[in-house]
């Protein structure tokens, strides 16, 4: 918007930041099973991962670092932290999708035992769900109730918000606008990190933040 002439500019509000991490592996990532919340802690590939997260991190100019309550995502988070000295915040909202009876399963597992509800899933996240689990559309909410109110408390800041595949699966589609589907032919690995532009309080980018393969000296 152009200013009325004779009057003064008005600052657009400073860019934000939210590093999207996503937990270092744990035994059940490894066997591909459905993880939601069930709260296996990390394994040895999963530290090895976080250790290089943290490492990369540490110099970041971090305000605040938040985390999913699952036992993956805080052990991935403390690690984060420890080096600026920071409490983590815990928030509820950012947690895994909740898989209910799919829990610790096997994709090839449930298509086989429940092939057409599995197929409405996968082709209607929006508003399909695991038995006794959620659909999408919940989760999108919640995390996006989460996101924003971490956008206004840190305005002009940078924060980690150390969640899961699924969540930042349907950030990525949200701000590339593509329909939620798209999310399984996304690729979150264990231990990446996503860097979310917040400008004027929307979500206008997300990429990956290259990690060393080695932590750095």
């Amino acid at each position: 918007m152009t200013p009325v002439r004779g009057q003064p500019a008005i600052p657009a509000e400073p860019v934000s930041f939210i590093l999207l991490v996503r937990h270092g592996r744990t035994v059940l990532n490894a066997e591909g099973r459905f993880r939601g919340l069930e709260d296996p802690g990390l394994d040895e590939t999963g530290r090895d991962e976080v250790s290089r997260v943290a490492s990369d991190l540490r110099t970041a100019p971090l305000a605040a670092i938040y985390s999913s309550p699952l036992r993956r995502a805080l052990e991935t988070a403390g690690a984060i932290a420890r080096p600026h000295h920071r409490e983590v915040r815990v928030d509820p909202r950012v947690r895994d999708l909740d898989y209910g009876k799919w829990t610790r399963r096997t994709p090839e597992e449930v298509a086989r035992a429940d092939p057409d509800r599995f197929a409405r899933f996968r082709a209607d996240p929006d508003h399909e769900a695991p038995p006794g689990g959620e659909n999408l559309s919940s989760l999108r909410r919640r995390m996006d109730r989460s996101l924003r109110a971490i956008a206004r408390r840190h305005v002009g800041e940078t924060v980690v918000v150390v969640t899961h595949d699924i969540p930042i699966r349907v950030v990525r589609a949200e701000v590339a606008r593509s329909p939620t589907a798209t999310v399984w032919s996304l690729d979150v690995p264990t231990g990446s990190v996503w860097q979310l532009t917040v400008r004027d309080g929307s979500r206008t980018r997300i990429e990956p933040r290259k990690v060393p393969s080695t932590p750095v000296a």
